[in-house]
This record gives C-alpha cells, structure tokens and sequence, in this order.
C-alpha cells in the first residue's frame, strides 16, 4: 500500500517548508502515543504523521508567510534542520541533480526498506 498523490503532496509541502526540528518533535510525540513498539509500516507511520500535522493545520500553512516569524535554526537549537538541509544539498550537488525532493524515489525506497525489512524479520523467525 502507497500515499496516495494528495497524501504525498500534502506531506512534500510540510517536510519542505517547515522546521524539521519541530516536525520530528511532533512525530516522535505522535508516533511514541500509536506506535510505542515500532511495529507499523513506514507507510502507515507516515499516515499517522500526516493526521498529526492536518489536526495542526500544517498540510495548509503559507509557510512563506510562517518563515519570516521564525528564528534562524542557530538561535532556536533546531539542529535537525541544518542537520536536513546540510544532507539535502550534498545530495543535490554530488548527484547533480534539478531538485532536493523526488516523491515517487522518496516513497518508493521507504515501500523497498519496509520490503526487505519484513522479508528479513520472516527469515529470522522462519516463515519465509
């Protein structure tokens, strides 16, 4: 099972516009409520994400407008953004490429990870 396209413009928006360091909180606070043991799908985890940040109305915030009130990372601790951003344009200028964010790579590799992760969870258990 995949994002839907409207799911995945909707989580593009905010992972791009917002401060990393606040959505990662927001995610760890959500995800440690539904998913304490780490059980679910990337997919599915990314789903929960996703309600969380509509219930805040992020999926629909003009984060152009929201970033002139924003401290710089720096003065905020936001060490996840720089962090985030640091990696997205090494990515970009080591592979060349015309943009930071692909969202049918992003989401196929997470649909690949979260395969190859269950196929090896079955093996050590053995029903595969």
């Amino acid at each position: 099972c995949e994002l839907e396209e409207a799911e995945q413009i909707e989580y593009r928006h905010v992972i791009m516009n917002g401060p990393i360091g606040m959505i990662k909180e927001a995610g760890d606070r959500v995800l440690k409520r539904y998913d304490p043991n780490e059980i679910l799908t990337p997919i599915e985890r990314i789903r929960i994400l996703l309600e969380e940040m509509r219930r805040l109305g992020w999926n629909t915030k003009d984060w152009e407008v929201e970033k002139r009130q924003f401290k710089p990372w720096y003065e905020t601790m936001d060490y996840w953004h720089a962090f985030f951003w640091s990696s997205m344009w090494i990515g970009k200028i080591v592979s060349g490429g015309g943009s930071y964010y692909s969202p049918k790579q992003a989401f196929g590799k997470i649909q690949q990870q979260a395969t190859r992760r269950r196929e090896e969870s079955n093996r050590q258990i053995g029903r595969a």
